[in-house]
């Protein structure tokens, strides 16, 4: 009963004999003391109902059957399949402590968390270990008696420890073998790129391809991908041109990405997840920092570059590090601070700064992205693939209240589109979700474009990074005093708040810090940068976002006005950004087409008082 007690549905199976199988086949029975106990109900009799579970196994000797929805299983097969893992192990690191069971013909069940990507398997790879994942998928559960004799047993119990998360390397392991359906191959190879010693002509290109595949599925895109697959290229004979080598990383590359996407995007659920809302509690909103910086959410802090930005980091990192509270008197959490930078450098600059605000550096911390085996220097932080990191990083630190990316630009990932709107949703999705799992702040930082339009439209990229976050607030100079920096809000979907002013100085080291006025200023964004007409910068906006929705090619014109409908553009202004940027739909393969010109560039400008064109011109 103890699996019912932990929410295990359990269900009867067929007990081997001493001759085989009880079942009916006895000695035929392909699968002896392993399928269900059909008399007794079988799978459909599965239940955590103590009652009904007494009713099922009072009488007989049936084994122990456990459905696989609330978590996943390794299934390591025997002696052999021990081997592999111990391998794998040797290579990746050990498998985190879980609930492990000892199988009756010599194997290991090693018990994790469930993961939409996983799906049952068997011999993945060609090794001796399988996967148990889903609804419809079981384990025979101990203490259940195999048909050699011996019986399951746990050898580190479920009431002992709490199921882990399968590490990341394991994930991509049993979820990537390459099949017809372009999911990718993860079967470690015999050699990688730095020991292969390159092919010979005819085999240059499958051996590239097995090599690339092998990198991608261990180590995932490393900025060092296309260097090392060119310096093996050399080795070959006759060499391999580099021209082609960076051809086929590139589409494998981009393999990969659209693999993994369609597998996370399918997933294994089938039903949509409904929850009425009387189930779900409400709660105030948690500030960081009230009325600026809210936890569980992105905040957008924009600004021109060397306005003093990081300056502002740093403060409120030492503040939070401190428990001090705010400049404006507002209470702050004392916890831990994350800074993910791509900038300014970590020993001259941040930890100067952080010293000079007076920060408990013991509580900040520098996250930079993996090392890849047989490299010295870490990658950088890929949010678009390394968002589970960081999610296992915050797990071990409960207290995190906040985490500064700055610029958030430098780390969306090599083939996200900052101007695409679809692009860079996909990867501030999940971070949103991180944030509002582990109620911690994200401070994302951006720079500013080109002036002359309105203060709300000029954080650099798509749109999006203003509308995924919920409050922006932009750190600009005081025109009137170059030495005073005003930090105000340009957009706050959680609650008004004033302008603050500062001015930066210098400690003995020449180390800058903020140094806060006590009220708040009677200064508005608009103040500083002008309204800007509402007509105009609405074109403009539109413009962007076409620049960026085209940016890979053409598009079908109703599913970019469909598009361009939920990220909030207007119809009659996206026909008038069309109009501006030369783009004249045409038909072909049965559908309307808008493109970008060829010929156009950035200096296209936007005519005041352009009359939208006739519906039926612009397709839709």
């Amino acid at each position: 009963m103890r699996y019912a007690r932990m929410g295990w549905p359990v269900y009867p199976v067929q007990p081997p004999n001493g001759k085989g199988c009880s079942c009916s086949k006895g000695a035929k029975c392909d699968s002896p003391g392993k399928h269900p106990y059909h008399a007794l109900g079988g799978m459909q009799s599965a239940s955590i109902d103590p009652s009904q579970l007494k009713d099922i196994f009072s009488n007989n000797e049936a084994n122990l059957g456990l459905l696989c929805g609330s978590f996943l299983v390794l299934d390591v097969d025997g002696p052999q399949g021990i081997k592999d893992l111990a391998a794998m192990e040797e290579e990746h690191g050990p498998l985190p402590r879980t609930p492990t069971a000892a199988t009756g013909g010599g194997g290991m069940h090693f018990l994790f968390k469930a993961d939409h990507r996983v799906k049952s398997r068997t011999k993945i790879g060609g090794l001796s270990i399988d996967t148990k994942a889903g609804a419809t998928s079981a384990i025979v559960a101990p203490p259940s008696r195999h048909m050699s004799g011996n019986t399951y047993r746990w050898l580190v119990s479920p009431e002992a420890v709490e199921t882990a998360v399968a590490p990341e390397w394991l994930i991509r392991f049993v979820t990537g073998e390459r099949t017809q359906s372009g999911t990718i191959f993860t079967v470690p190879e015999p050699s990688d790129f730095a020991t292969h010693p390159g092919a010979s002509e005819g085999e240059r290109n499958g051996t590239l391809c097995r090599l690339v595949g092998s990198h991608l599925a261990r180590y995932g895109e490393t900025d060092d991908l296309i260097r090392l697959a060119s310096e093996w290229g050399e080795k070959c004979d006759p060499p391999f041109g580099r021209r082609e080598t960076e051809r086929t990383v590139v589409a494998l590359t981009a393999k990969h990405r659209a693999g993994g996407a369609d597998t996370i995007r399918k997933g294994e659920t089938l039903e949509l997840d409904v929850t009425p809302f009387n189930e779900i509690e409400a709660k105030a909103v948690n500030w960081t920092w009230e009325r600026r910086i809210a936890s569980g959410k992105i905040t957008l802090l924009t600004g021109d570059g060397g306005v003093g930005k990081s300056i502002f980091t740093c403060y409120v990192a030492s503040q939070i590090s401190r428990g001090e509270p705010f400049c404006d008197g507002s209470c702050c959490p004392l916890g831990d601070v994350f800074f993910v930078t791509g900038e300014d450098g970590a020993a001259d600059t941040i930890r100067p700064r952080l010293d000079a605000a007076g920060a408990d550096v013991a509580r900040v911390h520098l996250v930079k992205g993996p090392i890849p085996r047989g490299q010295k220097f870490a990658m950088s932080v890929d949010l678009s693939l390394h968002i589970n990191m960081l999610d296992r990083m915050l797990e071990e630190y409960p207290n995190a209240k906040l985490i500064v990316i700055d610029p958030i630009m430098d780390f969306l990932g090599a083939a996200t589109n900052s101007d695409k709107a679809t692009d860079v949703r996909q990867v501030l999705s999940p971070l949103r979700e991180l944030a509002e799992t582990h109620d911690v702040g994200i401070l994302a930082i951006n720079h500013l474009n080109k002036g002359g339009r309105s203060p709300k439209n000029r954080s650099l990229g798509s749109g999006a990074f203003v509308h995924v976050a919920r409050i922006e607030l932009r750190v600009c100079e005081d025109p009137e005093d170059a030495e005073r920096r005003f930090l105000l809000p340009v957009k706050n979907n959680l609650a008004a708040a004033d302008g603050l002013a500062y001015r930066i100085e210098g400690n003995s080291e020449g180390a800058g810090f903020a140094v806060w006025e006590k009220e708040p200023v009677d200064v508005s964004i608009n103040d500083i940068e002008g309204e800007g007409g509402v007509e105009r910068s609405s074109l403009e906006e539109a413009m962007e976002w076409l620049r960026g929705a085209l940016a890979d090619g053409r598009a079908k014109s109703r599913e970019l006005l469909s598009q361009a409908r939920r990220d909030g553009v207007a119809e009659i202004t996206l026909r008038r950004a069309g109009k501006n940027l030369g783009i004249k739909p045409y038909s072909d393969d049965r559908a309307w087409w808008w493109e970008l010109p060829a010929a156009k560039t950035d200096d296209d400008t936007v005519t005041d008082g352009e009359q939208p064109p006739e519906a039926e011109s612009f397709a839709f």
